[in-house]
C-alpha cells in the first residue's frame, strides 16, 4: 500500500473531433455529384450507415411505404440487426430510383468503390463517375 498518492499530470480531456458533414455541405456535394449518386450519399447522409453496408443493401431490406429498412447484421460493423426508421429526405430519394425491373430489384445502390469522401480535408474524388 502507498502511504502517500504520487503527483502525476492528468491528461488533458481531446477535442471532440468535427469532422464530419453538416448538411449544407452534403448539398453542396450533391451538386457537383451526378445524379444517380444523390440517393446514395442521402443515404449515408440520413441513415448514418458506412458506405459499404449501403453498397450491400438490396431494395428486399427497404420498405418504403413504412418509411424502414432491415440492416443485415453480417454486414455491418455493429452487428446491429434491429430496423431502422428512413428519415423523409432518405424516403424522397429513394422514391425516385424505385426498382423497375427484376434486377433493380436484387440491387439497391450502383456501387461506387471509386468514390470516396475524406472529410477531414472536406474533398472528394470522383474520377470514374
Amino acid at each position: 500500500m502507498l502511504d502517500a498518492v504520487p503527483d502525476f499530470e492528468l491528461p488533458t480531456k481531446p477535442r471532440p473531433k468535427l469532422d464530419f458533414l453538416r448538411e449544407a455541405e452534403m448539398l453542396t456535394l450533391l451538386e457537383e455529384l451526378p445524379a444517380r449518386l444523390h440517393a446514395f450519399i442521402k443515404f449515408l447522409f440520413y441513415q448514418g450507415v458506412r458506405s459499404g453496408e449501403a453498397e450491400a443493401i438490396t431494395w428486399a431490406q427497404i420498405d418504403l411505404n413504412k418509411a424502414i429498412f432491415f440492416p443485415d447484421a453480417e454486414r455491418n460493423k455493429t452487428g446491429d440487426s434491429r430496423v431502422k426508421a428512413l428519415a423523409d429526405h432518405t424516403v424522397e430519394a429513394l422514391q425516385k430510383i424505385t426498382p423497375n425491373d427484376a434486377k433493380d430489384r436484387e440491387q439497391f445502390m450502383l456501387r461506387t468503390s471509386t468514390f470516396s469522401i475524406r472529410p477531414t480535408t472536406r474533398s472528394f474524388s470522383n474520377e470514374h463517375v
